[in-house]
């Protein structure tokens, strides 16, 4: 069976995608000013809204979060 459409996820406020990644809000927000992560919405106010699966899987590819759950800084230039 196939998972529920993009449309359908239920989306996370910056705050609680932060507190599943174990990161501070403010360090979410950074990423996402620097152009690390994406949020997969904004609300009309311009809040970010977070679907958790994609956001690890661009974390992953940025580096930010290691395989063993430790976090790294994305940005390591």
């Amino acid at each position: 069976m196939e998972g529920p459409p993009t449309s359908a996820k239920r989306l996370l406020s910056t705050t609680a995608a932060a507190r599943e990644l174990g990161v501070n809000q403010t360090t979410l927000s950074r990423w996402a000013r620097s152009g690390v992560v994406q949020p997969a919405q904004r609300t009309i106010g311009g809040h970010m809204r977070w679907d958790l699966d994609q956001l690890r899987a661009d974390l992953q590819a940025a580096g930010a979060i290691l395989t063993t759950g430790q976090r790294s800084s994305p940005d390591k230039s």
